[in-house]
């Protein structure tokens, strides 16, 4: 999926994303070298934002047959609230 980021704002703004077998019981996944992808990055060189597209490996979960997905926005504060993601795909393995 997509997820706009930028480097202004609120740090702490993130999405997490889980992933369940029975659809009750979800385990947070990492995305990436986190477990939460945060909407605050200071690595953009000015003030522009920018959409990143980001990959969760859920390979492990071949064969498991259904497969639920859990995508939770955190926002932190007043000057937070602007999570946005985009282009949510799911391929099959």
């Amino acid at each position: 999926f997509q997820m706009f980021h930028e480097r202004l704002y609120n740090q702490l703004d993130r999405v997490e994303v889980y992933v369940s077998t029975d659809g009750e019981n979800y385990t947070l996944v990492s995305a990436g070298a986190m477990g939460a992808i945060y909407r605050y990055d200071w690595s953009l060189t000015n003030d522009d934002p920018l959409w990143h597209t980001h990959y969760v490996d859920l390979s492990s979960y071949a064969g498991s047959g259904a497969v639920y997905l859990k995508l939770r926005a955190y926002s932190a504060g007043d000057l937070g609230g602007n999570v946005i993601i985009d282009d949510l795909k799911i391929r099959r393995y």
